[in-house]
């Protein structure tokens, strides 16, 4: 059955076991602009399925996880679980507000989406819950991810994500050299150089794409930003961010 401690160990164990289910004979793999499925007859598979060997997660809509954790295992680009990366479940900050210099410590964080919907995070100066206290907040699409940086005082909420400080971050660096949307540190997650954005929306939004010096979420650290159609070009530097919405670069 399925051999993952700690999905077997406690409630997590029921949930996922009832969730794992054989694959149909006439199964078959599906893609479109959103990502990858795989079919069972008339549906689609949902939670963890073995294929070909491999295991894979999948949503309640179907789609295929990939780039992040599920139940404390990592899902490569491809989807596939790498056994010989080690979980860094234990690592990561769940869902809920946490006040920094106190529950967490100043620094520079990678937020992950966990979730089939958007994951929201918010940093704010109090915990009175205003909108006049909100110092950046943003969403973050399915399997996506983006950096921030919090100060000691602040306020950080996650929902439907997970945070990782920077050195217990899992690689965000695709196998495939396909990077699709999110936000990525050039020199560490991509090299420095020129790359050609495509927009891949499938209901033919303008893809954006942003350059900036640091992971604060500031007007004033934006190199340059472009809502843009088809193709650009785009040039950046080693220790800037890169953005990218509604698009992908093959490297």
């Amino acid at each position: 059955m399925f051999n993952l401690k700690k999905i077997i160990a406690g409630s997590i164990a029921a949930i996922t076991i009832m969730s794992v289910s054989p694959v149909v004979a006439n199964a078959a793999w599906k893609q479109n602009n959103t990502g990858w499925w795989y079919t069972e007859g008339n549906s689609w598979a949902t939670g963890w399925r073995v294929i070909d060997g491999n295991w894979y997660y999948f949503y309640s809509n179907g789609y295929m996880a990939h780039d992040t954790t599920i139940d404390g295992y990592y899902l490569n680009s491809n989807g596939a679980w790498t056994q010989d990366v080690a979980s860094q479940d234990n690592k990561a900050i769940k869902e809920g507000t946490y006040k920094v210099g106190q529950d967490i410590q100043a620094g520079e964080y990678l937020v992950k989406s966990t979730s089939a919907y958007s994951a929201y995070y918010e940093c704010s100066s109090d915990s009175t819950g205003k909108s006049s206290s909100i110092i950046f907040n943003g969403n973050i699409s399915e399997g996506s991810s983006e950096y921030i940086t919090l100060k000691e005082g602040e306020y950080i909420t996650i929902d439907r994500g997970v945070m990782y400080a920077v050195a217990d971050a899992p690689s965000i660096i695709p196998s495939n050299g396909l990077y699709k949307e999110g936000m990525y540190k050039v020199g560490q997650d991509i090299p420095a150089g020129e790359y050609v954005v495509t927009s891949n929306s499938p209901y033919g939004f303008s893809a954006y794409i942003e350059v900036n010096n640091g992971s604060r979420h500031s007007a004033k650290d934006i190199v340059s930003n472009d809502a843009f159609k088809g193709t650009k070009y785009i040039t950046v530097e080693e220790g800037q961010y890169l953005t990218i919405q509604r698009s992908e670069i093959q490297k």
